[in-house]
């Protein structure tokens, strides 16, 4: 099953996450993936500050992080800015 990436945003509004789209959200996402094995077609996350470096090597076509991390973000990687990333 594939989901936009607006759908992941609003699926975790209506569980009541606190969650901002930064970018441009991908129309199409096929699947998760670690952050340094996923494609732009796969949706990704950073729930530890120590796995930031690895942003700026992701192909990742979504990733969620926290919003303090939001000036660690490429530009060209789209994100959903959730307090808890690993629960969203």
């Amino acid at each position: 099953m594939s989901y936009s990436g607006q759908e992941v945003l609003n699926h975790l509004l209506q569980y009541g996450m606190a969650a901002e789209a930064e970018g441009q959200l991908p129309a199409q996402l096929e699947a998760i993936a670690p952050l340094e094995e996923a494609t732009s077609a796969q949706m990704s996350f950073v729930s530890h500050a120590k796995h930031l470096p690895k942003l700026a090597q992701s192909q990742a076509g979504l990733v969620l992080l926290k919003p303090e991390w939001r000036t660690q973000l490429p530009h060209d990687v789209p994100a959903i800015l959730v307090d808890d990333p690993y629960a969203a």
